[in-house]
């Protein structure tokens, strides 16, 4: 991928003032590789973070957090375990 892109993304993605819509967002993230993604979950505070998150391919989960630091980590899979406890009915 292009680094010239992927800090441009990064940039966009990351300033809070720049308005992108969902769909822009996603599109950009789309676009990102596990440790691109990684890297801007844990540049995020915990509420954009939270929105980025959900954004995220579910085939893609396992392969962020395995790029994630402990912390960031730890607090995604309390919500992806949340998240399939609250699917499967319990």
């Amino acid at each position: 991928m292009d680094q010239s892109f992927n800090k441009d993304s990064l940039t966009r993605l990351l300033d809070e003032s720049s308005n992108l819509s969902i769909n822009q967002i996603k599109r950009l993230l789309d676009k990102m590789n596990s440790a691109e993604l990684a890297h801007c979950l844990e540049s995020s505070p915990p509420k954009q973070r939270k929105l980025l998150w959900s954004l995220i391919d579910y085939e893609d989960e396992g392969d962020v957090l395995a790029d994630l630091g402990d912390e960031i980590q730890q607090e995604l899979l309390v919500r992806v375990l949340k998240t399939t406890i609250v699917k499967i009915g319990f």
